[in-house]
């Protein structure tokens, strides 16, 4: 037995799509009768009728390095953004309009001119889903509070410091108490975990870019020596630093 899709989306013409997490989807037309086995994302094109065609601009992005992204983890399953209706709209169309003229007419530069284009479009999806305001908790909803904020750019200038939670409810001109609820009401973790993940998050780049020994990443984090430090970066990272170092992480 056939089981139906999870959420149906509908799109119209000039609609932009992404699915963050790579979900498994289904494309189709409502006269097609969308059925999809174990699929996340179905959608039908109802303005489509049997003559007409539709046309499809397709693409990915992909990271230069593994590891964790908080940034793509908190975004939802799929983002829908109707370009007609969009705050940024007359900033979209150019952008969308050069990534099909490209796509269609490739010439000299065209791989680099369609990667600039779709980095730009990813940028301006990322406001606009922070602008609507529906984020689950996670990084981006973080960034979108103001008093949040300025405590999250407190824990980026310095992975090393110690910073407590009295010094970073201070930055935010917030009580401790209300802080830490605040902070993991829209993160998702408290404050000292996620002063925790940004150290492992940066000791990854540490060690995965820029080769250094995993006593020296350690260091860094404002960690006294490798033990403590690793025990860190495997739960936090779920590899060992010599393992990330080696480049063996996925």
């Amino acid at each position: 037995m056939r089981a139906q899709p999870d959420t149906v989306i509908t799109l119209r013409a000039g609609d932009l799509l992404v699915l963050p997490h790579d979900a498994s989807h289904l494309l189709g037309s409502p006269d097609c009768g969308v059925d999809a086995v174990n699929q996340a994302v179905s959608v039908p094109y109802s303005e489509a009728k049997p003559d007409d065609a539709t046309a499809l601009i397709c693409g990915s992005f992909e990271f230069d390095r593994a590891g964790p992204n908080p940034v793509v983890a908190a975004l939802p399953e799929h983002m829908l953004l109707h370009t007609a209706e969009a705050p940024h709209a007359g900033l979209l169309g150019p952008i969308i309009a050069a990534l099909e003229h490209e796509s269609r007419q490739p010439g000299e530069g065209s791989a680099a001119v369609v990667n600039r284009m779709a980095e730009i479009l990813f940028v301006h999806l990322i406001r606009l889903h922070l602008d609507s305001g529906t984020q689950a908790p996670g990084l981006l909803a973080a960034l979108a509070d103001d008093r949040i904020r300025r405590a999250l750019e407190l824990i980026a200038q310095d992975p090393a410091a110690k910073r407590s939670v009295s010094e970073l409810a201070a930055e935010a001109g917030m009580s401790r108490s209300a802080f830490s609820e605040r902070f993991k009401q829209l993160s998702g973790v408290s404050p000292m975990e996620y002063c925790t993940g940004w150290r492992m998050q940066q000791a990854y780049r540490w060690l995965a870019d820029e080769g250094v020994t995993v006593l020296e990443a350690a260091l860094r984090s404002g960690y006294e020596g490798e033990s403590a430090f690793s025990r860190a970066f495997k739960r936090v990272i779920g590899s060992n630093p010599s393992t990330v170092r080696r480049g063996g992480a996925s």
